[in-house]
């Protein structure tokens, strides 16, 4: 007869035994049904997403919401003033601030005042610069013109030209030339509200050079 504590272990000692091996079989199969309920996970999920896309990839869902992407209240149009057509300035300018836009204003009465409020409205954080060139059917300007508008384009503030012209013609200069008309709004026809025409500029929406504005 085996003593007690050595040899083969009491009735007692074999029951602990047996519920200690019982548990353990039992947390090794949870842990085994653990890890493969994860890879199931991941393999389903992997099966979701379209070949080349990561799980949750988003940028093929169109917008449900159509909108402008700046607020009215926070554009700031740079309007610099013109000696050739002043009436036409104060037009422009009277429409947007009928809009509840403000307006950065530079009183300039020659191409060379012009050029020069371009230039530092391009330092300042405006939206747009708006400008009725006076002096571009002078060639000689057209290389002073070429340098103020590139110091904005440079800058990445959109330039709408006032019912003018720059020459030669870079349209890389300039956003979009504002033509006032009398006609109501048809944007498929190219006609806009001087504050759609304006949203379409700085939201780089698709429009036309030449844009035909109500104002």
């Amino acid at each position: 007869m085996a003593r007690r504590g050595y040899g083969t272990p009491g009735l007692k000692a074999q029951a602990s035994l047996r519920r200690t091996g019982a548990a353990g079989g039992r947390g090794a199969r949870r842990l085994v049904a653990c890890i493969a309920a994860m890879l199931c996970a991941v393999l389903c999920l992997g099966s979701c997403a379209p070949r080349g896309h990561a799980v949750g990839d988003t940028q093929d869902t169109q917008a449900t919401i159509s909108h402008d992407y700046i607020d009215r209240s926070d554009y700031g149009v740079a309007l610099v003033g013109s000696g050739a057509d002043p009436n036409l300035v104060d037009e422009f300018r009277e429409d947007v601030e009928s809009n509840s836009i403000a307006v950065f204003y530079a009183q300039a009465s020659t191409g060379e005042q012009q050029r020069k409020a371009v230039e530092d409205f391009a330092k300042r954080k405006v939206t747009f610069i708006v400008v009725h060139p006076d002096d571009t059917a002078d060639p000689s300007t057209s290389q002073a013109w070429e340098d103020a508008l590139g110091a904005a384009r440079t800058a990445g503030i959109p330039v709408i030209l006032l019912d003018g012209s720059i020459d030669p013609d870079n349209q890389l200069l300039y956003a979009a030339d504002f033509i006032p008309t009398d006609d109501d709004e048809d944007i498929a026809n190219n006609i806009y509200s001087l504050y759609h025409a304006l949203a379409a500029v700085i939201n780089a929406d698709e429009h036309e050079k030449k844009m035909n504005v109500r104002m």
